[in-house]
């Protein structure tokens, strides 16, 4: 079976990080072709993807270059047996677009819906706005499959953006935890601290997400001041890509925090790091559920 992916994102997220745990897990079954944005940064995400797929990197994100664009991205469904629209938020402009296209096809078009949250929490142009939800509603219409990552994922999709709730099956997203025995935990917490610079001593808290405001990573930090008043030997460690990562270092640097907050960047061994640390927080702002706190998130 051929599947043609498509990611619009101009950045490396979660959405983007299960068609990596996709195509590798599939790739004895499949062959994958992955269409990808130009922008720099997914530039180390499709070098990991061309391990198992076909890599098309095609400047979706320049708006001077999408109808060129949505032809060849047409054109590459002849190919294909199935179209994976990967979609990271139903607000994405681009990711209604594409619905539109691609659903205009002889191929199936399955649409995997990441991330549901109001229109509100989208920065986009306010004449724009009311009409989002209705036309991410039509341009799904034409899809064989419309998959959403959580059961609440599902009621927002039907809540917020009119699906009828039989056009919607939920799949979980997975990953592979491979069982870790007590000596790999010792190994991996004493390289992960030698790493770092670190003691044995050291409690290490760990945050596994790109830094970016919409996961909250700045509201960890405000609350470390105290933590670190009565626990003086804790560690945070921020494993994600960094590149929104400016004005969470600022407010580290603002507090004094730079010996207590280890960033490390985008990590392909999140076992290890898990196996290394003590404890686990998420503060994010923004999963594949319905987000605590309200954040605006940019989408195009």
């Amino acid at each position: 079976m051929h599947v043609l992916i498509v990611i619009t994102a101009r950045e490396i997220g979660g959405a983007e990080l299960y068609v990596e745990r996709l195509t590798r897990a599939l790739k004895s079954r499949c062959r994958f072709t992955v269409v990808l944005p130009t922008h720099v940064r997914v530039e180390s995400l499709a070098q990991r993807l061309t391990s198992h797929a076909q890599i098309i990197r095609l400047p979706i994100e320049n708006q001077r270059h999408l109808l060129p664009v949505v032809r060849k991205v047409r054109a590459l469904t002849r190919d294909a047996d199935v179209v994976h629209l990967n979609s990271n938020h139903p607000g994405s402009r681009l990711g209604i677009l594409f619905g539109f296209a691609l659903a205009r096809t002889h191929t199936p078009l399955v649409c995997v819906e990441q991330r549901v949250s109001p229109i509100d929490d989208i920065i986009v142009p306010e004449a724009v706005r009311p009409f989002l939800p209705r036309l991410f509603n039509w341009s799904r219409r034409g899809a064989a499959r419309i998959i959403a990552v959580s059961q609440e994922n599902a009621m927002l999709l039907t809540s917020y953006y009119g699906l009828h709730p039989q056009q919607i099956t939920v799949i979980h997203n997975g990953t592979d935890l491979p069982s870790i025995s007590e000596s790999q935990v010792a190994h991996a917490r004493a390289s992960l601290r030698a790493e770092i610079g670190l003691s044995e001593h050291a409690i290490l808290v760990l945050t596994l997400a790109r830094v970016a405001p919409s996961k909250g990573h700045f509201y960890l930090v405000e609350a470390m001041p105290e933590v670190l008043h009565t626990h003086p030997h804790t560690h945070y460690v921020f494993a994600g890509n960094l590149d929104q990562a400016r004005p969470i270092i600022e407010r580290i640097n603002a507090l004094g925090l730079q010996t207590h907050v280890h960033l490390l960047g985008f990590r392909d061994d999140p076992q290890h790091l898990l196996a290394a640390s003590d404890l686990f927080v998420l503060p994010s702002l923004a999963e594949g559920r319905r987000k605590k706190k309200k954040t605006n998130i940019k989408h195009n």
